[in-house]
């Protein structure tokens, strides 16, 4: 599962909240709230103080410090007569204080829309300024007003961050860009497709101080030797399922040339030695090719200084997965040719020398596999294609290998987490054309 993370700095969300409680703010600018008991009708005009935000998964929750005023207007229709203001004039008439504690949960919908609900506000008002002619306590019905805006907010906050921020546009950008076969080696033709299946259902977050929509992108890599097929382009999907997971899993065949066997055989067994003085057999050379489903092994010997020979061994190549070693099974030898100095050479190489080559003639996987696990890791965390790729592999195993007429086919099971992070675009101020729509 590779995580797509879509961001935009943390001032836009600041922008995005700022800008909504203002739309909320004009919009009951000239609202009269009735009072009950005939005791006329309230405005209560606000301004914003200090506004602090965190996301926490994501939950968004703002604190606020709001002034307001109060105007009372002593009949129920505030158009009879003139109304009577405090809090108007500090700092000899104060204004009232309130604390707004407001909470939301952030969602980004099936369609790639960042959206704001579950709104709650818990208001708690702390000083009020004094009208003579208010005869009540206006501070429950003052928490009751700005409770209701809240959840206006609240409504105005997820229709701005849908229009405003071009998630979708930038998912699929990626989705289109995981499409395109990816060189891996010029000489031998290989590229590798990454084959992107399904979207799994994105959540919206904070990440490294930015604001970011996170989708799961499921793909199934394949490597493809040769001529290149004809990829179709398929359109974004929607997103479906459960939430993506950290972890990806991936198995992928790898066809690995021959004569990458071949370093790894001489690695293994040049130089080594066999037998006692004076009958010491010594590998100088090593070769590997394939035999049908089984393998031959060239190797070349030194026969206690008498004579050279080169013995052609064939069997069956087997995988132990748990200790990532190959060996070989059912081994027949051949001299190749034949001589008088390699018959007497053939005549030092008794059954304890076979037995001998058959438990040294493996090849251990397992050093070259953690090196490739660190080159991998390098190459996973660097600028790609417009992004930022982070990542880290934290096992990369062999589960099998075949034998194939140009190549030898090997089966990697990778484990560890994949991340790519694409700027998104602010909101721009009201006014101001959206783009990315």
């Amino acid at each position: 599962m590779l995580l797509v993370h879509v961001t935009a700095p943390s001032s836009f969300f600041t922008d995005a909240y700022t800008q909504a409680e203002d739309a909320v703010r004009r919009e009951q600018a000239d609202r009269w709230i009735p009072l009950a008991g005939g005791l006329g009708s309230l405005r209560v005009p606000w301004w914003r103080q200090r506004l602090t935000w965190r996301i926490t998964g994501s939950r968004l929750e703002v604190d606020e410090d709001l002034h307001f005023s109060l105007a009372h207007a002593p009949t129920p229709r505030p158009d009879q007569q003139p109304a009577k203001h405090c809090g108007t004039r500090p700092p000899q008439d104060p204004p009232g204080a309130a604390l707004v504690r407001h909470r939301a949960t952030l969602t980004l919908t099936p369609r790639y829309r960042a959206s704001a609900g579950d709104g709650s506000a818990r208001i708690e008002v702390r000083k009020i300024c004094t009208i003579p002619s208010l005869t009540m306590d206006p501070a429950p019905l003052i928490a009751a007003h700005l409770t209701t805006e809240r959840a206006r907010l609240t409504e105005i906050l997820a229709a701005r961050l849908e229009q405003g921020w071009p998630i979708k546009r930038q998912v699929a950008a990626v989705w289109d860009l995981l499409q395109q076969p990816i060189v891996v080696d010029d000489e031998t033709r290989t590229w590798l497709l990454l084959k992107p299946r399904l979207i799994r259902t994105g959540t919206i977050g904070m990440r490294g101080g930015w604001i970011a929509a996170t989708v799961g992108i499921l793909v199934e890599p394949e490597l493809v030797r040769g001529t290149l097929p004809s990829q179709k382009v398929r359109p974004l999907p929607q997103a479906e399922g459960a939430g993506a997971s950290e972890r990806f899993h991936t198995t992928l065949d790898v066809p690995v040339p021959f004569h990458e066997a071949d370093e790894r055989l001489r690695d293994t067994l040049l130089g080594q030695q066999f037998g006692h003085n004076p009958g010491v057999v010594t590998v100088v050379g090593a070769r590997f090719a394939p035999a049908g489903h089984r393998a031959q092994v060239e190797l070349d010997l030194d026969v206690a200084g008498i004579a050279a020979l080169t013995l052609q061994l064939t069997g069956t190549p087997v995988f132990d997965e748990p200790t990532q070693t190959v060996h070989f099974a059912q081994l027949d030898y051949a001299i190749k040719n034949r001589s008088a100095f390699a018959d007497l050479a053939e005549s030092l190489l008794h059954d304890e020398f076979r037995r001998q080559l058959e438990r040294r003639l493996r090849i251990p996987l397992s050093d070259r596999l953690e090196a490739a696990r660190r080159r991998l890791n390098q190459e996973l965390n660097r600028p790609w294609k417009g992004g930022t790729l982070q990542g880290s592999m934290t096992s990369l195993r062999v589960l099998g290998l075949s034998l194939e007429p140009a190549h030898i086919r090997v089966r990697f099971r990778s484990e560890g987490e994949l991340h790519y992070t694409v700027a998104g675009q602010p909101i721009p101020p009201p006014g101001e054309p959206m783009t990315g729509r």
